[in-house]
C-alpha cells in the first residue's frame, strides 16, 4: 500500500531528491530545484503528487517516482550490508499496511539472497502524451513497446557453428 511510503521513508532516514517539478499549490516546502532530503509526508506527496504538480502527467510522476525508488533502494541496500537485521525492522514497520503469509526470517534470509543482487534499472518505453476528453492520455510507440518486450523477456542465443 502506498499509505506505508511515509513510514519506509522515515525508517530509512529519508530520501535525498532534486525537486523536478513545480509543487506550489500541492507543497510550497517541495521547491522546484531544490536538493532536500524528503520526510514521511513530502515523500508521499512527491511520488504520488500529480493534479496541479508541473505538467500534471504521469510520466513527470513517474520520472520522480524513479528518482525516489533508487535513492531509497540505494538507503535499504547500505542499512542492509551493515546489519542485515534492519529488514526485521522493516518488516515489522510496515506490517499494517501488507498482506503475506512469509514472517521476518523468510524475508531476512530472501533480503540475505538479495544483498548481491544489483539494480537493473527501469525500462521506459517511449510514446506521446495527448490531452483526451478529461485527463492527459500516453500513446506508447510500438516499437518502443516490442523492444521493451524484448530486453525483458528474451535472451538471444548464438549458434554453434561447426
Amino acid at each position: 500500500q502506498m499509505d506505508a511510503i511515509p513510514l519506509i521513508n522515515d525508517w530509512a532516514g529519508g530520501v535525498t531528491v532534486t525537486i523536478k517539478d513545480d509543487f506550489s499549490q500541492v507543497d510550497p516546502s517541495l521547491v522546484m530545484g531544490e536538493t532536500i532530503t524528503l520526510t514521511g509526508e513530502q515523500a508521499y506527496t512527491y511520488i504520488r503528487g500529480r493534479f496541479y504538480v508541473g505538467d500534471s502527467t504521469n510520466i513527470s510522476r513517474m520520472a520522480r517516482q524513479v528518482e525516489y525508488f533508487n535513492g531509497l533502494a540505494s538507503q535499504v541496500h547500505k542499512m542492509m550490508n551493515e546489519d542485515i537485521g534492519t529488514v526485521a525492522e522493516l518488516y515489522q514497520t510496515i506490517t499494517p499496511y501488507m498482506v503475506t503469509d512469509m514472517g521476518s526470517g523468510t524475508v531476512t534470509k530472501l533480503a540475505q539472497k538479495c544483498k548481491g543482487y544489483t539494480n537493473g534499472g527501469v525500462v521506459s518505453i517511449e510514446g506521446e502524451s495527448k490531452m483526451g476528453e478529461k485527463f492527459m492520455e500516453f500513446y506508447a510507440d510500438e516499437d518502443s513497446v516490442k523492444q521493451a518486450v524484448f530486453s525483458l523477456f528474451y535472451t538471444q542465443v548464438q549458434e554453434e557453428t561447426e
